[in-house]
């Protein structure tokens, strides 16, 4: 195996000091992903005080500041893989950095969380969008460090909350999330519904005292150009809540499963087994079709196996998602199997298993593995996806049905 380079994000702040918890989060999310952390402060030289920080930058000038962070982001190896930008009072400033966010691409954390504002409790507003998963991943890594309640909140339009309009497909897409938080480890968050035309109304009448609000960013377009007084603008300048702004990576938006999933990398009619046998049967596919070394079968079954010892992959709707992150992987790659007669795997609520999905991703940066899953989610959900692909007797029909975007009811809105 090649030696793993450490995970490396870096923080972008207006100061060095007490006055935020922007540094306990960046302390947090990096040891999560076992990784280091650097800064560039827009502030004059100073002694660093005694952070998480592996280097820190001090520039007093806002133009120096943002391009040594731009340089950063360019030229460190290993790369950056997430950005974690402290407030910027002036919204043009917080601007140029959203847009350098934006242009290479990275997920970014945006922080306002004053230190004298503790919090007893994590509220994960989300509609739906696709930047949820992402922040899926980082209220599950806030919670487990800071020892810390989660609940979620949806707002919706009093017109999608009468029986007779979109109840359907607002009922789906709790379905999609609920899926989404088992795939990431997160069981039993209690999630809530508020109806309101106005999102921030909503969410501010909603909101408890004591929680951190962790919303998801707009869509790219507004991200990159025209973030003043988009709904997280106004959700999180108002200061009433401390505040976490989560984006994925832009490349999420052009992401296709045709790229992890394609005929020679999908099993159907499996024969029934355990749970071993079956991921065993995946990882010898993908080794016979030149996606793994023939070399790392029993590296890549031990991970496997370890994880499902810890805590088993299935997660609802006939569904397993085994994963194998590598040190050092280029990419991501995947193999699907059908199992008609179900397996086992080790899930008292979810007996058993029908669709199993192996995902190889390397070991540093799970942006791709994130997209993997929400896209997946919202099709597994769907019994009349599952019941197709029983009914398929070739890969390319699976295939076909994998890689076509659900359409009975209209995707969310990329933004909160």
């Amino acid at each position: 195996m090649a030696k793993k380079p450490p995970f490396r994000a870096l923080l972008l702040a207006p100061r060095n000091g007490g006055h935020t918890m922007a540094l306990e989060c960046a302390r947090i999310v990096s040891r999560s992903r076992d990784g280091q952390c650097e800064a560039v402060f827009n502030q004059s030289p100073r002694a660093p005080s005694k952070s998480p920080l592996a280097q820190a930058w001090f520039e007093p000038e806002f133009k120096h500041f943002l391009e040594t962070a731009e340089q950063r982001v360019g030229q460190s190896s290993p790369p950056i893989r997430l950005l974690i930008v402290d407030w910027f009072d002036d919204p043009l400033q917080l601007q140029e950095i959203l847009n350098l966010m934006v242009r290479r691409q990275l997920p970014g954390i945006v922080v306002n969380w004053p230190a004298r504002q503790p919090v007893e409790g994590i509220l994960f507003a989300s509609g739906g969008g696709l930047h949820t998963v992402s922040q899926i991943r980082v209220v599950g890594e806030l919670a487990k460090a800071m020892g810390l309640p989660i609940r979620m909140l949806r707002i919706i339009p009093p017109a999608d909350a009468t029986p007779a309009a979109a109840n359907e497909a607002e009922e789906e897409l709790a379905k999609t999330t609920r899926l989404q938080l088992r795939m990431l480890g997160l069981k039993d968050v209690p999630i809530e519904t508020g109806v309101n035309n106005d999102v921030v109304a909503g969410l501010r009448a909603l909101a408890r005292p004591g929680e951190l609000m962790v919303i998801g960013g707009p869509n790219y377009g507004r991200t990159l150009a025209h973030f003043q007084n988009s709904i997280p603008d106004i959700l999180i300048r108002d200061r009433a809540h401390p505040s976490l702004m989560v984006l994925a990576g832009k490349s999420a938006a052009d992401f296709s499963l045709k790229s992890v999933f394609w005929e020679e990398t999908i099993r159907i009619d499996l024969p029934p087994s355990n749970r071993r046998d079956l991921i065993g049967q995946l990882v010898d596919t993908l080794i016979v079709q030149r996606q793994l070394p023939a070399e790392w079968r029993e590296f890549v079954m031990g991970k496997a196996m370890l994880r499902e010892s810890v805590q088993p992959t299935s997660v609802g709707c006939e569904t397993a998602f085994p994963h194998v992150a590598i040190p050092g992987f280029s990419g991501v790659t995947g193999c699907f199997g059908v199992c008609p007669q179900g397996v086992d795997f080790g899930d008292p609520e979810n007996p058993v298993v029908r669709f199993v999905f192996l995902v190889i991703t390397q070991q540093e940066d799970y942006d791709d593995y994130l997209t993997v899953l929400a896209a997946l989610a919202r099709r597994m959900i769907r019994p009349e996806i599952r019941q197709r692909l029983l009914a398929c007797r070739s890969a390319a029909e699976v295939q076909a049905i994998l890689t076509r975007e659900p359409t009975a009811h209209p995707e969310p809105a990329p933004s909160l």
